[in-house]
């Protein structure tokens, strides 16, 4: 198992203040995050989807974060976030 530190950038977490405030149920927003930071935090070289430009996709509903790794420095960033659904 490779542990990794997640760090979230302004973008990322300017959309998720975003989605936050404008979600009817923010606990479910709340505990996708967390969900999305506990994977991220072990083996993220080994999760989501790739996506162009040295990018992957990783989904926790009702989230989907856009990321990268830095395998070297044992960092992910995550560079994007949406909802994906509602529940």
């Amino acid at each position: 198992m490779i542990r990794y530190t997640v760090l979230w950038g302004q973008a990322a977490e300017a959309e998720l203040a975003t989605i936050w405030c404008d979600c009817p149920n923010r606990q479910d927003v709340n505990n996708a995050t967390n969900r999305i930071d506990g994977e991220l935090r072990e083996d993220a070289h080994q999760k989501g989807f790739t996506l162009p430009r040295n990018l992957k996709s990783f989904s926790s509903p009702p989230l989907t974060v856009c990321f990268r790794v830095d395998e070297a420095d044992r960092k992910v960033f995550v560079e994007a976030v949406q909802l994906t659904e509602i529940n």
